[in-house]
């Protein structure tokens, strides 16, 4: 546990959690959410960047009045083609139409579009995990920030996530009370509270307290349609009116590139995805942890940790003996009853995080393995 409180295992952890993500049951689709993919069709045919007349006309097809909120995570600071007019009177006329800027920037292609009432804006920022063997991965969730901790020449200057704005949106229209912050300055949605990740957190050592949670993601079992997980369509079929009404009434749509030309991709758990997906991913957690009390990501503390692996090296190290005394000088067989009893703990780890759950699986094997070599060497030497 040592070596884990110094961060030492934070990648080979995070390479494990990602595998059992993986291996999880899949879950239905979010019925509540709608992506409307611009594709690499879409690119070619209409331009990229989307010119904001296009923009603008397939806005206008969604049947605004029908729907709860409209997501685009498009960066708009320049006018891109013909008909910012039309685009900008667009927002002016239906706050429910929220797009997005970047924080901690100074590009300005990544500040909020000047003509946008600031209600309208929220941050698209991801958070990337950058430690060794695990890969610069999406695997958690900031829901809000401080702006006065932002750089002070971003110009993107607002509090909240997409995810969270949408999801504010669609819980208001279900009559969920605001959202709130707690007297430990967690969110709070009606009676569903939103806990931030402490600085240790299951693999994680060293987070710095923000306002974040993990991504419980859901998928499918495809694998071309793992990480589609809601509705979605093309941006060619909304302006060639392919889309029952039915499918975006009252419902959250979120709007953004899925085409390669974009290279909006980000890695996560479930593989690469385009950023609207995952956009759309946490919405949907945030959802349906209120509506559906579908579980957050959460462990133990560190002393709930300490304990469990404690536990579990204490009782391997007692099997491990008691088959020693048949086998006094087999250390390589006593390894390998290890790996096979890390077989059920891995499977039992599994269970847990299909609950949510984040049990500690290296730290446990590995105190078993330090356990069976000392207690060798403490042999060695006694018969020396």
């Amino acid at each position: 546990m040592g070596m884990r409180s110094l961060g030492g295992l934070q990648g080979v952890e995070l390479i494990v959690y990602d595998t059992m993500m993986q291996l999880r049951s899949p879950e239905l689709i979010d019925q509540r959410i709608v992506v409307i993919e611009i594709t690499e069709e879409d690119t070619s045919r209409y331009q990229y960047p989307i010119p904001d007349d296009i923009l603008a006309k397939a806005i206008n097809k969604l049947n605004l009045d029908q729907s709860v909120a409209v997501g685009v995570d498009l960066h708009r600071y320049y006018p891109r083609g013909k008909g910012r007019e039309k685009l900008i009177e667009l927002f002016n006329k239906n706050p429910q139409v929220i797009t997005v800027c970047t924080f901690d920037t100074q590009d300005k292609n990544y500040a909020p579009p000047p003509e946008v009432n600031p209600s309208q804006l929220a941050f698209s920022n991801l958070m990337f995990d950058d430690f060794p063997l695990s890969g610069e991965k999406v695997r958690r969730q900031l829901l809000s920030y401080d702006p006065k901790l932002a750089q002070s020449s971003s110009s993107c200057m607002i509090p909240y996530s997409l995810s969270l704005t949408l999801a504010y949106s669609y819980l208001k229209h279900k009559n969920i009370q605001p959202i709130k912050t707690n007297s430990e300055n967690n969110w709070q949605l009606g009676e569903t509270i939103l806990p931030r990740l402490p600085a240790r957190f299951g693999g994680y050592q060293k987070l710095d307290g923000s306002s974040q949670i993990m991504i419980n993601y859901r998928y499918q079992d495809s694998p071309d349609m793992r990480f589609r997980s809601m509705k979605s369509f093309t941006m060619s079929d909304v302006l060639a009116d392919n889309i029952d009404p039915q499918f975006i009434k009252d419902k959250i749509i979120l709007i953004g590139y899925s085409s390669p030309t974009a290279k909006d991709y980000s890695l996560t758990p479930m593989g690469e995805i385009p950023g609207v997906w995952i956009h759309a991913q946490m919405t949907s957690q945030v959802i349906s942890t209120v509506l559906d009390k579908r579980p957050l990501i959460w462990a133990f503390s560190q002393w709930g940790d300490f304990l469990l692996v404690l536990g579990f090296s204490t009782v391997t190290t007692m099997v491990i003996l008691g088959i020693k005394g048949f086998y006094p000088d087999a250390l390589f067989l006593q390894i390998f009853l290890i790996i096979i009893f890390s077989i059920p703990l891995f499977k039992i780890c599994l269970a847990c995080l299909e609950f949510g759950l984040w049990l500690p699986f290296i730290p446990s094997i590995l105190a078993s393995l330090l356990a069976c070599i000392l207690q060798n060497r403490l042999k060695n030497n006694h018969e020396i």
